[in-house]
């Protein structure tokens, strides 16, 4: 059986050089979760000191590494509250993606000066360390401190 269909693939393709020996079926791995869901909202009493134009930045940092975000997206304060997906596609350098840690951080940032530079004023809240594949239900962050 398997020779025939070695034979059949080589009168297809005459460059097409096949070891005549049984196929090796590839064990499928589980898949990981790449995406990660994230909800932000901006506690009532901060409410006041921000425009609606004001730039928020939601990101997942690795939880040991270069301080540069994994995956970042930028809103506004007029998008809260909001749910989001951040994934390898939001990634700010190919080579640093969200798949390659486990160990994250995640947090958002309303920057009081638009800057992605966090500035003492912006409001921010930050998750500690977790292992991402244990947030299944995505994550729930409400930004609730002033950066001094």
């Amino acid at each position: 059986e398997v020779n025939r269909v070695i034979a059949f693939l080589q009168q297809q393709d005459p460059t097409l050089v096949l070891a005549n020996k049984a196929p090796v079926l590839a064990t499928k791995e589980p898949v990981q979760n790449r995406n990660l869901t994230v909800t932000v909202n901006l506690i009532e009493s901060l409410k006041q000191q921000v425009s609606s134009g004001s730039a928020v930045f939601i990101y997942v940092k690795a939880a040991s590494g270069p301080p540069m975000p994994l995956a970042v997206k930028r809103l506004t304060v007029a998008d809260l509250p909001v749910t989001i997906e951040l994934s390898d596609a939001d990634a700010m350098i190919p080579t640093m993606k969200l798949s390659s840690f486990d160990e994250i951080i995640v947090g958002a940032r309303v920057s009081m000066s638009g800057n992605p530079v966090a500035q003492p004023g912006d409001l921010y809240i930050e998750t500690g360390s977790v292992n991402k594949n244990t947030l299944t239900n995505g994550v729930m962050l409400s930004i609730s401190k002033t950066k001094y």
